[in-house]
């Protein structure tokens, strides 16, 4: 259904001439990057300011209450605030919990103003519904350049050098399996090294009812927040060489999917096996973000294999009613027969995109140079109105303290999201600090699992779907009957059945494909 939806809002997009973007009744030139402030208000008979819809997909907008929506007057303090600082009107268009791909394609099949939104960059390309922006970069993006590593940047860029986003993402382990420490010492128990002593702690957690009624030992997911897989990517590594990765096959030179790698047969065994047992949450496949928060904070989990700021954000509501619940993970890695169980994310392909009907994406770069300018802009699109939720403690040094409950605003103008700006301040906010803490000191800390052997390597989709006529088929039959495989609806031993399913829909032209792609990129 969203690949129809978006295939329907690329072909709008491509036709529809009434689509603006960046626009107002009469647009103001662009501000310079190089002044105090990027523009200045309009005066009074001037031009109106050029207006800027963002669409906030970016995973920024969360906390308790944000289900409910922002204050709005919190809200126009901050567009105020933007339009003083900026002279851009920029205007937030929240996505709905759940639905926020579907909601974006159906907002650009319909022809609404959608200027700034995130995605992976390779499926809109092709189509052109997204525009280059290295000479806006060069021109207004200073700042913007400077903070992302050269990894980031190659992510976002095609074999031209035509930089399609602002980077989301830097190489980064997200999926460390957290377990409920006090539960540990509870049972007397010390945090697992290895899969086998996991798989005791999660037995003794069943047998034992550590949380109480509706202990839930393992809470993981499939389909996490960036492309995470909580299963996957959390465990993988422990039966495989290579992880959650594609892999070169030695036996004939050949990219392959993490599927079809040696040992992937036993990591749907083990995970068919806690399924089995009652310690896995029964629900996995199905689990959002928000669920997921909603459960951790019930205080019933007693590990979790889902992407970590799941547990960081959800700790300190957690521990409000449970103050001596806490999350922590084995620091030198899980290890399984094949080694290291985590894989780290690569740099991603998803970032912050300009749609091609945007009139004025100068004006788009120039409004995000700013957040990236200053740590100070970043707390204001981030916390809300200085003074309100948080003030600086020591603002050379960029360490802030938190006022109050920060309710009514959930960092809906947070548009400079990833490592950069996020560890640019520090502070002794209690509802972000194992957030903060994770982010600063854990996040890269790569040695702790294994990276993708094919990291950096960009697999265009339109090559995949002009040359691999089965692409989608195969990618529904992994992620469909991978589930099947762990909750026992098909036996294990029918994995090499499936396996041969896979070339029938196929899997050679897609081997063919991705390899032709990986070695271009290579040489």
């Amino acid at each position: 259904m969203k690949r129809r939806i978006l295939a329907a809002a690329i072909a709008a997009m491509m036709l529809a001439g009434s689509l603006t973007g960046c626009g107002g009744d009469s647009p103001a030139p662009a501000p310079d990057a190089g002044s105090a402030a990027p523009g200045a208000p309009a005066e009074e008979g001037a031009q109106s300011p050029v207006k800027i819809v963002v669409y906030n997909n970016s995973g920024s907008i969360a906390g308790a209450g944000s289900e409910a929506g922002a204050d709005p007057a919190i809200m126009e303090q901050i567009h105020q605030w933007m339009l003083e600082n900026t002279g851009y009107d920029v205007q937030v268009i929240v996505p709905p919990a759940g639905n926020e791909t579907e909601k974006l394609n159906l907002l650009l099949a319909g022809g609404d103003q959608v200027d700034l939104f995130w995605g992976d960059w390779s499926e809109y390309a092709s189509k052109k519904v997204i525009v280059p922006i290295n000479s806006y970069l060069d021109g207004k993006g200073q700042d913007i350049v400077k903070a992302w590593p050269e990894e980031a940047w190659k992510a976002m860029t095609d074999k031209e050098g035509n930089i399609y986003g602002v980077p989301r993402s830097t190489p980064n382990l997200g999926n460390p399996t957290w377990i409920r420490t006090d539960w540990l010492e509870k049972e007397n128990l010390e945090m697992p090294r290895t899969i086998d002593e996991l798989d005791n702690v999660l037995r003794t957690f069943k047998e034992n009812g550590t949380g109480g009624e509706g202990t839930i030992p393992l809470l993981a997911d499939i389909a996490g927040k960036h492309s995470s897989k909580g299963l996957h990517n959390s465990f993988l590594g422990a039966f495989t060489e290579y992880g959650y990765s594609n892999w070169l096959d030695p036996t004939d030179n050949k990219i392959k999917p993490a599927e079809l790698q040696p040992g992937f047969k036993d990591f749907l065994a083990k995970m068919n096996e806690w399924y089995t047992k009652g310690y896995m949450y029964p629900e996995f496949a199905s689990l959002s973000k928000d669920k997921i928060r909603e459960i951790v904070k019930q205080g019933k989990v007693g590990s979790a294999a889902v992407w970590y700021s799941n547990i960081t954000l959800s700790l300190y509501d957690l521990q409000k009613t449970f103050p001596e619940a806490n999350y922590d993970y084995q620091h030198d890695g899980l290890e399984g027969p094949s080694g290291k169980a985590e894989t780290a994310m690569p740099a991603s392909t998803t970032g912050a995109l300009i749609s091609a009907k945007c009139e004025h994406p100068e004006a788009v770069i120039d409004m995000l140079n700013f957040i990236y300018s200053d740590p100070a802009n970043h707390m204001v699109t981030w916390y809300g109105p200085e003074g309100m939720f948080w003030k600086w403690k020591d603002k050379d040094a960029h360490i802030y303290e938190t006022i109050g409950e920060k309710t009514g605003y959930y960092a809906e103008y947070a548009f400079a999201i990833g490592l950069p700006m996020e560890t640019a301040v520090s502070g002794d906010n209690p509802q972000q600090a194992r957030h903060q803490e994770y982010l600063t000191n854990e996040h890269t800390d790569l040695k702790r699992g294994k990276i993708p052997f094919d990291s950096g390597i960009v697999y265009d989709p339109a090559v995949i779907k002009a040359r691999v006529p089965g692409a989608s088929d195969i990618s529904r039959m992994l992620e469909e009957e991978t589930i099947n495989f762990i909750m026992g609806t098909r036996p294990i031993d029918e994995y090499d059945q499936f396996v041969q399913e896979l070339y029938d829909a196929g899997m050679q032209d897609w081997i063919d494909t991705y390899t032709e792609m990986y070695f271009e990129q290579v040489k």
